[in-house]
């Protein structure tokens, strides 16, 4: 391993390949994209190649009465997963809903591990049990008495201690866009649904698991809670107006500073909110930004904390491209403070992915085995970035 300052950044060169021999991310700084990793393209998706010809074992590619029938809405429709760290895979439970598609599957995406690939699983077969478009009726529970796929925003979270899926409402497949905020929990172990208690709040929210507490934190738009998975309980923290929460950023925890981090546009100047959780009473605090502030315009932004440092997935300066974007939020951005700085990183070779999809990525960005993982949209490849640590 050797290291190279870059920016803001000290980037760690890993030394690793892909199962077919090709480089990932030896170059310090660089992007890499993982070939074969379409799920539209994937063996989880019915009459591809080593899939089966039609479900079980596959998604179909549409349905009678399916609404827009976008299979790619299972993963890119205001949808959001997050990172099963027993299994190491990204999760996404029922994505969907509104009139775009219906499915309440569970799909998931593993990283390339030694000689195997990154690869698609399709962890729990959709239900054929949809009210049909437009008819109906609607409702967030279907007749089998499994959830409505939704518009999950970032209302999904992996509770560690209990080893479930939380997903917490949104809107459920309904051509008028119906929402509510009935939860359930996914078994990873056996697949299964388990109804819980309601989420509080409206339709979207942003949330983050707390290993220390053992509780999902949960930003809604009139307030701060806690959710307890041992007690199925929600405890509130605050009371604050917080913005539009479907198109908040995911929310982005420093474990050692006890500080979280989101972004929550459109703001009247460019800003970052915080949250210490080691002074609750001070609520959610502003913190003043400047420099590549673009990032804090997009909704549903894939926002983490590595090493101290907020990163999150923004776009190129003209716009075309994905791209890094870094801030350093030690003693800046309040009054008597300089204002807290982003910097947008450009690799040495210049290649990029693709922008993050207007719809949000949330933490459909993640962290595993000391690379950042970037799951953008179900018909485009899913890339790496090595990671960043303070400099």
């Amino acid at each position: 391993m050797h290291t190279v300052i870059v920016g803001a950044m000290l980037i760690l060169a890993q030394g690793a390949g892909l199962p077919d021999g090709s480089a990932l991310a030896q170059t310090p700084g660089t992007w890499q994209e993982l070939p074969d990793t379409r799920l539209t393209e994937s063996r989880i998706v019915c009459g591809n190649k080593d899939a089966p010809a039609a479900p079980p074992g596959c998604l179909p590619k549409g349905v009678p009465h399916g609404g827009n029938n976008i299979l790619g809405a299972s993963v890119g429709a205001w949808v959001s997963g997050d990172l099963d760290t027993q299994r190491g895979e990204l999760v996404i439970p029922r994505g969907g809903g509104h009139a775009d598609w219906p499915g309440n599957q569970v799909v998931a995406f593993r990283p390339p591990d030694g000689n195997k690939p990154g690869e698609w699983r399709l962890r729990r077969d959709m239900s054929m049990a949809f009210p049909p478009m437009p008819k109906g009726p609607f409702a967030s529970i279907y007749s089998d008495d499994t959830p409505a796929s939704v518009h999950s925003y970032d209302c999904v979270a992996y509770l560690a201690s209990v080893d479930r899926m939380w997903s917490a409402g949104g809107i459920y497949w309904s051509p008028a866009g119906n929402s509510d905020r009935v939860t359930f929990w996914w078994n990873p172990g056996d697949a299964s649904w388990a109804r819980k208690a309601d989420r509080p709040g409206g339709y979207g929210c942003a949330s983050v698991w707390d290993p220390r507490g053992e509780r999902v934190l949960i930003r809604l738009s009139g307030e701060f809670v806690a959710y307890a998975p041992r007690t199925d309980t929600y405890t509130k923290l605050f009371g604050q107006q917080g913005g539009i929460m479907s198109s908040s950023s995911s929310l982005a925890l420093d474990p050692a500073g006890r500080k979280i981090y989101r972004l929550a546009p459109p703001a009247k100047s460019p800003s970052i909110r915080m949250i210490d959780l080691e002074a609750l009473d001070a609520k959610e605090q502003v913190l003043a930004t400047e420099g590549d502030v673009g990032i804090e315009n997009l909704a549903g932004v894939a926002l983490r904390v590595h090493a101290g440092r907020v990163i999150g997935v923004g776009k190129t300066e003209d716009g075309k491209h994905g791209a890094i974007h870094i801030l350093d939020p030690a003693n800046c951005g309040r009054a008597i403070q300089p204002k807290c700085r982003w910097e947008r990183h450009v690799p040495a070779d210049e290649v990029h992915p693709p922008p993050p999809v207007a719809q949000g990525v949330w933490k459909r960005f993640f962290e595993l085995g000391g690379r950042f993982y970037y799951v953008n949209s179900a018909g485009q490849n899913v890339w790496v970035f090595t990671p960043a640590a303070a400099r």
